[in-house]
């Protein structure tokens, strides 16, 4: 909560662990480049006893947006490809101001404010 930014909830490692205690061993930490310049994602992958769970996040304007995905560890290699495409695919964008006002205002925004 309050959290501005993806540096605000801490270093790629640190947020890792924190997360490692609902879904296991971190196996994988990386911070990625997003698709809006200067934007970075915290990449995960967790072992867990029976499953493994792949986790992507970033931070736009105070709210958290996170990808999970849990597999049973013995997964077939093509349900592992669909849940990197599915992974890969995952971008969050920030929204207009005018679009985000009337969002937290609670009211429809007007028609062509939001992309």
């Amino acid at each position: 909560k309050g959290k501005q930014f993806l540096s605000d909830l801490g270093k790629v490692d640190e947020v890792g662990r924190r997360y490692a205690e609902r879904f296991g061993t971190v196996q994988r930490a990386a911070a990625v480049p997003g698709p809006v310049r200067g934007s970075t994602y915290y990449e995960y992958e967790f072992a867990g006893s029976t499953t493994t769970t792949r986790a992507k996040l970033t931070v736009y304007q105070s709210r958290l947006y996170m990808l999970l995905l849990t597999l049973p560890s013995s997964a077939p290699a093509e349900v592992l490809a669909e849940a990197d495409a599915i992974s890969s695919s995952f971008k969050a964008f920030p929204v207009n101001m005018f679009c985000l006002a009337a969002s937290n205002g609670g009211t429809a925004p007007t028609p062509g404010t939001c992309y």
